[in-house]
């Protein structure tokens, strides 16, 4: 799996999106971080995998906040995302409602990301 890079418009910054992906024993795990408006947003991530072959996989990287009002502050968070597909999966990011294409630094096995 690759993917080319581009700037994004997070919610409240502009950043470059990096993703860490392994795929072991028909897993994909992602793991990435991103920045937040607030020290109340999350950085969530969940895929949804079309079970055709190859696998069509949309992974949703989203930002709620856990409180009404929080003190602008602007804060780093991880996310994580594993699914079961083939490693020829075409996997599709989003980011709210626009895809975007994020840099993919493939992680050797012997390293094993976890989540």
């Amino acid at each position: 799996y690759t993917a080319t890079s581009r700037e994004v418009e997070a919610p409240a910054t502009s950043s470059t999106l990096t993703l860490r992906h392994q795929y072991r024993d028909g897993v994909h795990i992602f793991v990435g971080t991103m920045s937040v408006p607030t020290e109340c947003h999350l950085a969530q991530g969940e895929a949804l995998v079309e079970k055709f072959y190859p696998e069509e996989v949309t992974i949703s990287i989203t930002t709620p906040s856990i409180a009404p009002e929080c003190p602008p502050k602007e804060t780093t968070r991880e996310f994580k995302v594993a699914f079961e597909a083939s490693a020829e999966a075409r996997i599709h990011t989003m980011l709210g409602d626009v895809e975007i294409f994020p840099i993919i630094e493939e992680v050797p096995a012997e390293e094993r990301l976890s989540l």
